[in-house]
Parts: C-alpha cells; structure tokens; sequence
C-alpha cells in the first residue's frame, strides 16, 4: 500500500524514505486508516532495529510518511541468492526479534513480519519497517474479526482463523522468516493462496535437515517452536526468543542427519518437457459440515502425501479436498506409470483404514477418488524468476482433472493413455466415455479393479500378492467371520515353524476382515523384548490407537483419552495408560495389589467394549517370544468368554509352552509343510511362468521340504544370481550352476542373497539387523557411515523385498519381511563391532529422544548391555525397574533388578582388571603432589627458624613503635604458618581425594533411600527421612549475567523472589556448589537438601566435605529429569505409608 521514494529533507539536510498514499486511494477508508496506524505505531517505538518515523501529514492533498533511509536491501532480496549461513541467520533473527520486543513493550503488534518488511543496513545492522498492518494496543480494531490481514506465507494460523491477536502471531511470522534464511524457501510452499492457508493449518513444514545438514539441533528446535500450531506452545515473547537465540552456539552445531536434498537457494530446475503420469485424487465425505471436512483432511492428507513418497512421486499441490502427485518429475523411474497405480491402490486402502478408526470419534466415512492420466508436460521452475518451487504445467493435468468429475467414490479411473503403459499388470471392468469441458475430443476411461496377482513392483512377472495354499484355514475363519457377524465370540490358535506362513496367514485375515469391515488391531512380542513387561499388550494398544512406537507421548495421550471417552471408560484410562508406559499421577500412590488388578480388568473390559462397538479381530503374534507378565494378561482376558463379537487369533512356534495355560474354548491349528501341488504352484507364481521344469521343481522342492519361506527365497537367489531368467513366456535355466547355487537351509539361501548386495547396501542393511525386525530410518542415519545414502539402500532393499517400510508410520518406519532375515543379518557381524553398534544405536536414541528419553529405558538397557557398557546399562536399568514398579507393582520390576545386579558385577569385574592403571595414576600423582604439600609445609618452618635465629638487634618496628612491630610480626607468622597448612588441607580435601574417589557408577532409588555407588563395597546412602527438598536443575538453565554475578553457584532457583534475606541465607551462607559425585552434566542435575548437614563450614574445615557432612548434594546420572520423576514419586509413596 503507497509508494515509497528517496527524498531529501532540505530542513534538515539527511536522507529520508518519503511513502506517499497516491491521491486516487485517499478517499478509501481502509486505506487511509491503515496509512495513519502505520504512522502511530511506527511513532511509539525507538529502536535500533526499527526503522525510524520522522514525520507524517498531508500536503497538496497527498498523504505522506517520512521515515528513516535504510541503505541496503531487503531481507527477500538476500534470500533470493541463497541461504544464508548459521551465524548470519542467528544474528538476523537476534537483531528482528530486539526490534520486535521494543515495538511489543509499546503495545504493537506488527501483524504483518516479512522477509520484504525487513530491511539490512550496508553494516548488516536489521530494520523492521511498515506498520501498516499493526495493532495498536488501546485503539479500536481496524477490521472486523471475521476478516484475515496479512501475507499468506507469513501468516499464523491464528490469522488465518481471524482470531484475537496478540505477540506471539509475530513469533510466528519470524519463525517463518527464519525458515527461510535457513533453506532458501517459505515452510509453506504454493501458488493458490487457499492451499498456503490449508498448510498453514493443517500440515507440518518439510523438516530443515531435509535441505541441510550443518544446522545445530539448538536452532532446529527454535525454528520449531516459533512455528507450534498452537500459540501457547510457542515462545511467549520476543525476549524468550532473543534468550533461546542467544544459546544456540557456533560450538553446537551438529545436526540431526538426513538425507540431504536440494534447496531452492542450491538449485534451479531448467524447464523441459517430460513424459509423466498425473495422480489427482479428491476427498469427500458424506456429511456436509464442512468443519467435519476440514478436520478429516488433515490426518488423512498426511498419510496420503506419505504414500506419494513412498512411491516416489511428487505432491504437487493441494487445492482443497484435492490432492494432485506426479510421477516422473523431477525424478524419472522406468515404471512410473505403475508406481502411480500401485500408489492410488496404496491410497484407497488408506483411506479405508482411516474409515475403519470410526470407533476414534470421525462423525462420518471418507470417499476417495481417483483420476490418473499419462501424458507430456513442462516440468521445471514455471511460472517463477526466481526459481523457487518446482511445478507443471500441461494439458495432462487438465485432462486428469476432466477425468476426475466423472470418478466416483472409492473409485480408481486409469485413462486409455496410462492403460496401455501397465495393461500386463492390472485388471480393469468396462470403457467409459469421458467428455472434458472446453474440448472437443472424448477420452476414454477405464476403472481400475486390482493388480493381478503376483505383479511385483518394476517387474512384469507374477508372485508376491498371490496367497497359496491353506485353503482349509481359510474356509475356517471365513466361517467364524460368518458368526462374528451374528454377534459371536471366536478363537484360533496358529502353531507352525518358521517360515511356514503364518505371518503370510495373518495378513491375509486383516485384508479379508477388512473387506468385512471389521477393525484390525495386532499386538506382537520381540525376541529383543522378552524382558520388557507387557509389550505384548503395548503393541495391541497402540495398534488399537493407531499410533506408533515412536509416537509423541502428548498424542498417545489424547487419541487415549478420545477412545476411553466414546467407550465410557473414561474410569479406566490411567490403567490402560500403564500399559502404554504412560504415568498418570493418581494411581501412581496406588498400593500394588490395588493397582494391578484393575489394569488386568481394564484390558478385559477394553477389548469386549471395542468389539461391541465395532467387530474386530485382534492378532497376537509370535507369542513364542512373550513376557511372562503379558502371559499372565493374556491368560486373564481368555479366561473370561463372551468378549462381543471378535476373533482372537494367536500365532506361535511350536516351542511356546505356555499356550497349555490358556484357557476357553478355540479351534488349534497347526501350519504343515505345503504339499507337492501347492508348492509348485508358489514355485509357478514366483518364477513367473505358466510351467515348471520338472529338474528344478524337484531339486527346489528337496532342499526345501515344502516350507514357503525357504521356497520363496531359494527362487529369489537363483533370479539375482542369474541362474533363472523368465523372458516372456521363456525359462532359461543354466543347469550346470544351478544345484550349487542353492544352500542346504533357508539360513544358506538368505546369506547368499546378502552377499551378493553392494557393500553399501549391505551396510545398511547389517546395521538396521542391529536396532531389531522393526527400525526408523532417523536412528538407523545416525548409525550409519554419512557416505552411505540411508534411503537409497532402503529403497533398494525393498526392491529385493528383504525389508518393507512400515503403512500408516508417521515416521520413517521399516520392517524386515522375515525375522529370519535380521537374525541371520545380525549373526554375519563379528562381536566387536556389533558392540559398537549397539552403543552407536542407544546414543542416536538418546539422542534424537532426549525430551522423551522415559519412553525408551528399556531398549537402552537392551543397547548398552549388548554394547557390554556396563555402567549406563545398569543405569537404565535401574531406570526401567523403578518404571516398572511406579506404573505396575513391584513384581514387575525383578527382572530389571536381577539385570542390573548382573550389569554391576560385571562393571566392578571390569574395573578390577583396570586396577593397576589406577595404581600407576595413584604414584605418579602422589610424585606430583608430595613435593607441592612437602614446600607448603617447608616454608612456614624456615620461616619461623629464620627468624629465631635473627641477632637479638634486629628490632621489628611499626609506626614507629617496637610492640605494634611484634604484633605485626606475630600476625604474619601466623598466616604464613596456618594459612599454608589450611590451603594444603582445602587443596587435598576439596581436590585430591574427588579424584581418588571417582565418579559415580550407579544411582538407585530404593524403597527408603537414594544410593549411589562407587564400587561393589563403597555406596553412600541418604535415607528419605533425612531430605529436606528435591529439585531439578535443568542443564540448559539460562540466566542473566547479573544473576550470575550474585549467585555463582546457582542455589537460587527463582530470582524473581529473591530478597537480601535469602540472598543471605542461600547464596553468602553457602560460596561451595552443591557436593556432587561426578562431572556436571548437560542434561542437568538432580539438588536434594538435607535436614542436616554442613555449608558454609566446609569451606572454614575443608575434612567436612563430604556426603556425609554436606546439606546439599548434587547427583548427575544418565536421564536427570527422569530420575526426578521417580524420585518424587518414590518419596511421595514413602511419606504416605508413613
């Protein structure tokens, strides 16, 4: 709004920027308001970084602005050449956010922070300029609420939803800003300023180590948090972001790692024509509401962009209820075509899951449909000098939209164009005519029914979708999926060995009760979790949840607290909480025979009360690897019959005893060695052609007696190696290599297939093995030599289908096809580096999980028992125990005690063999410090005998006074005879023996007490009763330097609080730090005040400090907040049964 000039001020002789309202907009309201708030808000504010107003009025009926001159350019303008470095950005940010807070102190909110707002001075120094947008604090609104001011890309969802403002709508905006200067690009691209608006709201920003890497993780969380959907979880004000700012350090700067893509400000895309395949799919509901709408979009439009990933397409764009992908640009496959089909199937499946989670609260079932087309376009920077976001255009698109108006609800529509290009691999029902708007010529059309059976992805041979054999198990459950629907309760038990098919068999019953619409939810063991209790019934709730392993705990809980309120449980939701490892504080004080058995009733009612709602059938799996608290579950919950209409149905290894615990009725059945027919045909379907030579039937056969698994992975070999080629119609077969190329056992045949990889994809694939069946990519990067491209060899690896990335995973989540082939992965790796490994995985998840870590103490035990570092392991173990014994009972937790009295031992073990290090470090500081202490003792002693033997006429005179001169003599003796011996004393008491004693090697919270270990004989203790206090001092606690200056050792915990009395009493009284048991740590520390003890005298007798003496003591183990939680908790309990 206006033009701005560069004028002269004749008066006073300086450069101004003259904005002038031109003369045919002066009689607009609106206009001429915003122009005089621009003024008065400007006009409050002084400071350095805001652009300065010098004069507003009319003259010759043109209103005019005079304001400071800035030489230099705009904030836009720079980032339109690159990102800028991390230093360069931190002090921007610093610099707009002091201008910010000054405009915020005066009541002006900007409303309208934009890089083109921003101005840089030919110094560097950061101008925030045109207020006309701005709310001022005690004038009256300039529009009605209903109406959104500002830039799209900058605004905050409180804009955009014309909610009250206040400060923290600009936080946002200069988060925005701070995304930018970082890659080069707006966090929320597009043309169509409804689509902005619609990420805005409901998306989350492409993450910045996706364009690069050098970013510290300070930053990263920064940026973040500037950019919190929900204000409250913001900065509050622009002197918290100037503080975060101030802390994010140069030194810090080591960033997640990603794979790093291209930037906008990296690289500008030519434009060029491409063949490509346009996917354009469109969402609807059958409720008008349009808030129900809206609300539905955002979760299942994450999931759907997360499939186009998946099949390398490109999101386009979203334009409302539509969602458009391309495959082949920028990136070409050679089967793009069949990506976007397999990626529409992919799609429509989604979206039927998604619908299946009614039992969540959706108020009504969402429709997909979908139009692909296949033709050419300009792909490149359209539409853009500055090249800032790759696009397409074409008459493709146009042509998918057209086809897209005839599509209906759940319906897939694969034009003639496209048809052509997978005809081998899909099954389509009848022509349809298609007529497009504005044109001439029809298209025709055809709806798209399924693969056929067997294509595999980049391939035209048939094999994996087809499901062989078991005929007999089928008929079963699809008779008692009969029944469920008539509001019976049905049971099965799998046993079978591995590779016989029984997870093959499990998803072949989700995918036909799925069809019946039932709601599938799967709970798993782990032969990693055996130790871990319940995980069998974590897996079935967040199953049940949808949510992930990985999931943030503030999610887990509020898709928890929905169901248990549409189920009327709401009672029961702490103890289901307990299952998902959730604290909730009002049962934690439970007694355990209380607690515990209402958990066990919980999970009962749970599982009849979603049955009820919704038949489902709920899948244990490999309950051969169970933990026996979850046995004892399982048992309790099978006891009881009549649980709605569901099926239960558990899948084992013949080796599981315990299923003869098991009570009720069920139907038992065992998975045989497939038969020579059924086996020929998975042989038939896997090789791809419609005969068999009878030679390599029979040798396949033999070696592998008719299990599928090894049958699969003997074809699997044999086609990578070369030794079986199908083309078309033909198999060549080179006998001469062929009975040597196949192993003797299923263990041989998945090692062959590993080493023929490239090392850089056997890497990745050695290494994920280590983290378990089921891994996410984030840790598996951070394990991973850099060199090694991480999705690349994932990608690779699915091609082989040796691992599958997890559906529905918010993260990157991926699983190996068998766990025969992570076993046999994981045991290829010698002992030493598998160490490491492990050791490198429990650091990425500390890592990547350090706001969270209490989520994850029972794998990091796992990590670093494996890594044999016995000290964290038996931290986290002592962690995991009291966990344990805070959410379920004490029982729970002996089996984590029994691990860490192992882990000590084997630490103290260790320590021993190490003791002559100890010994020789003991003489050689012994050599260094008995001279110092021998000389600090020596130079008094010389003194004095100097001046004993002094003639008696040398005479010691002081103001001109032989007795003042004694007196003075008397005192310097004094201080050189005590005050070496007492700076000796403090030296070895405060300095030498810390080191001798070494830092601590366990904290352990007790029924009674705290202990912390030494050694396997030295321990101290502090017995509850004798805790004043507890509390947590957090790591990257930031405080002014002036309350630095008076508290260098920190006690005050709230100085806004402080007065000269607790200054006295907390700081003068107590100069030494807290006594602590080892180094400071990052993560913070733990401070416990005792009833009684010693502080200001430990300085005066420097022998009192001690544990034994101090009043405040500091601990510093592994998860400090963690271990403060538990602590209150365990104090809590202690004082109750008081």
């Amino acid at each position: 709004m206006g033009v701005v000039y560069k004028a002269q001020d004749t008066t006073l002789d300086r450069l101004v920027a003259l904005k002038l309202l031109p003369s045919q907009s002066v009689a607009t309201d609106d206009d001429r308001n915003r122009f005089s708030n621009e003024a008065r808000a400007a006009a409050k504010i002084s400071h350095p970084n805001v652009a300065t107003v010098y004069e507003f009025g009319t003259s010759d009926g043109e209103t005019f602005l005079a304001m400071e001159y800035v030489e230099g350019e705009s904030l836009a303008k720079k980032i339109r050449s690159g990102p800028c470095s991390i230093d360069e950005t931190i002090r921007i940010l610093q610099e707009a956010a002091l201008g910010l807070g000054a405009a915020h102190h005066h009541g002006v909110i900007h409303r309208d922070i934009k890089s083109e707002n921003i101005l840089l001075t030919g110094t560097g120094t950061v101008k925030i300029t045109d207020f006309g947008l701005a709310q001022v604090h005690g004038h009256s609104r300039l529009w009605k609420s209903t109406v959104t001011v500002g830039t799209a890309h900058y605004m905050s969802p409180e804009q955009v939803r014309a909610e009250a403002l206040d400060e923290r709508t600009d936080i946002w905006s200069l988060g925005v800003v701070a995304y930018e200067l970082l890659t080069g690009k707006p966090p929320f691209p597009g043309n169509y300023e409804a689509a902005v608006l619609y990420q805005i709201i409901h998306e989350q920003p492409t993450p910045i180590r996706n364009s690069r890497t050098d970013v510290p993780a300070s930053l990263l969380e920064i940026v973040e948090k500037c950019l919190s959907k929900d204000r409250s979880d913001r900065f509050q004000s622009a002197q918290e972001l100037v503080e975060a700012l101030r802390g994010a350090s140069p030194e810090q700067r080591r960033a997640p790692q990603g794979p790093p893509e291209t930037s906008a400000g990296e690289k500008h895309f030519e434009a060029e024509r491409r063949p490509v395949t346009v996917l354009l799919a469109t969402m609807e509901t059958g409720d008008d509401d349009a808030e129900a709408l809206t609300t539905g979009l955002d979760e299942r439009f994450d999931g759907l962009a997360a499939i186009i990933q998946k099949y390398g397409g490109m999101k386009d764009r979203v334009l409302g209820d539509k969602l458009m992908a391309v495959f082949g640009a920028p990136t070409a496959h050679e089967n793009d075509p069949e990506r976007a089909v397999r990626c529409a199937i992919d799609m429509m499946q989604y979206v039927r899951r998604m619908n299946e989670m009614d039992v969540m609260g959706s108020s009504s079932a969402f429709a997909l449909r979908i139009a692909i087309h296949s033709g050419t376009a300009i792909a490149g920077t359209v539409g853009s000098q500055t090249g800032s976001g790759y696009s397409l255009v074409g008459d493709v698109i146009n042509v998918t939209a057209g086809i897209t108006d005839t599509v209906k609800p759940g319906e897939i529509l694969v034009s003639a164009d496209t048809l052509k290009l997978v005809r081998d691999i899909v099954d389509v029902s009848q022509e349809q005519i298609v007529s497009l708007k504005g044109k001439t010529q029809e298209v025709r059309a055809f709806p798209l029914v399924l693969l056929k059976p067997g294509a595999e992805p980049g391939r035209r041979v048939v094999g994996k979708g087809a499901f062989v054999g078991r005929a007999n198990e089928i008929q079963l459950f699809e008779e008692a999926m009969d029944r469920v629907g008539s509001g019976q309760h049905e049971r099965f038990f799998v046993r079978g060995e591995a590779g016989m098919g029984k997870t093959r068999l499990k998803g072949e019953l989700a995918a036909r009760a799925r069809l019946r619409h039932m709601s599938v939810c799967e709970g798993k063991c782990s032969s990693f979790e055996t130790n871990t209790p319940y995980f069998l019934w974590n897996t079935l709730l967040r199953s049940l949840l949808r949510v992930e392993q990985d999931t943030a705990e503030a999610e887990v809980r509020s898709r928890l607290h929905e169901l248990v309120r549409i189920l009327s449980m709401e009672p029961d939701e702490p103890y289901l909480a307990s299952l998902l490892s959730l604290r909730y504080e009002e049962i934690l004080l439970e007694e355990d025979e209380h607690r515990k058995p209402k958990i066990f009733e919980a999970a009962k009612k749970l599982l009849k009360a979603y049955a009820v709602r919704k038949p489902s059938l709920f899948l244990f799996e490999d309950l051969h690897w169970i933990d026996r608290f979850s046995q004892n579950l399982l048992e309790f919950v099978l006891s009881a019959e009549g649980q709605g209409p569901s099926i239960i149905v558990c899948f084992y290894r013949p080796e599981y005893a315990s299923r003869s615990t098991l009570r009720g009725s069920r139907q038992e059945l065992d998975l045989s060695r497939l038969p020579e027919e059924e086996a020929r045909e998975l042989m038939r379907l896997r090789i791809g052609t419609a005969s068999l030579p009878e030679r390599l039937a029979n040798l396949i056969e033999q070696r592998s007696e008719g299990n599928p698994f090894f049958i699969e992975e003997i074809i699997k070999t044999l086609r990578e190696r070369g030794i079986v080629v199908s083309e078309k119609e033909n198999l060549n077969v080179q006998y001469d290599k062929l009975e040597a190329s196949i192993p003797e056992t299923v263990q041989g045949v998945i090692l062959a297939r590993i080493d023929l990889l490239e090392s850089r994809i056997r890497e990745v694939l050695i290494d994920a093995s280590v983290i378990g069946r089921e891994f996410s990519r984030p840790v598996l990067e951070h394990i991973v030599p850099q060199k090694i491209d991480v999705p690349g060899g994932l990608r690779k690896l699915e091609t082989l289908e040796l691992v599958f990335e997890k559906e529905d995973a918010k993260e990157l989540e991926y699983l190996f096809k068998h766990y025969l082939i992570q076993e046999v992965a994981y045991n290829t790796i010698l002992q030493k580096k598998r160490k490491q490994i492990h050791a490198l995985i429990a650091r990425a998840i500390e890592s990547l999980y350090a706001e969270r870590l209490k989520e994850f103490y029972e794998i990091l035990a796992y990590h670093y028992e494996r890594a044999e570092e016995w000290s964290r392991a038996a931290e986290y173990l002592s962690r995991a125990g009291q966990k344990a014994k805070e959410i379920y009972s004490q029982e729970e937790s002996e089996g984590f005690a029994e691990r860490k009295k192992e882990a000590m031992e084997k630490l103290f073990e260790s320590r021993s063999e190490k003791r002559l290090g100890w010994v020789v470090l003991g003489v050689i500081t012994a050599v260094i410090i008995t001279p110092v202490a021998a000389l600090m003792v020596a130079i008094p002693y010389w003194s004095a005998i100097f001046l004993i033997e002094l003639p008696p006429y040398v005479k010691f005179e002081a103001f001109g006074s032989q007795i003042l001169g004694n007196i003075l003599f008397a005192l310097i003796f004094f201080v050189l005879s005590f005050g070496y011996s007492w700076a000796g004393l403090v030296f070895f008491f405060l300095g030498v023996l810390p080191v001798f004693r070494g830092s601590a090697q366990l904290y352990e919270i007790l029924e009674d007490r705290v202990r912390v270990m030494f050694s396997s004989t030295k321990w101290f203790e502090l017995f509850f009763s004798e805790i004043a206090d507890v509390a947590f001092v957090g790591g990257d606690r930031r405080r002014l330097w002036r309350h630095a200056l008076i508290d260098p050792m920190g006690h005050v915990r709230d100085y806004s609080t402080l007065t000269f009395a607790t200054w006295l009493r907390e700081v003068a009284g107590n100069l030494l730090p807290p006594f602590g048991f080892g180094y400071s740590s990052a993560k913070g520390e733990v401070r416990l005040t005792r009833t009684k003890g010693r502080r200001q005298l430990r300085l005066m007798l420097p022998w009192l400090n001690t544990a034994s003496h101090s009043r405040d003591i500091s601990l510093t183990p592994s998860d400090p907040r963690g271990f403060y939680e538990q602590l209150e908790t365990a104090l809590a309990k202690w004082k109750r049964k008081r």
